[in-house]
């Protein structure tokens, strides 16, 4: 029972963090240079 709430948590952290980075990651490839190469 303790095991599956410490992996619980664990795995939300893990989401949580992924998101982060992925929102962080995702901020920057976004401008111009991306945006006209993907519409040309």
């Amino acid at each position: 029972m303790r095991v599956n709430g410490l992996t619980k948590g664990f795995f939300i952290l893990i989401v949580f963090i992924v998101t982060l980075a992925f929102l962080m990651f995702s901020h920057p490839i976004i401008p111009p240079s991306f945006g006209l190469r993907s519409s040309r």
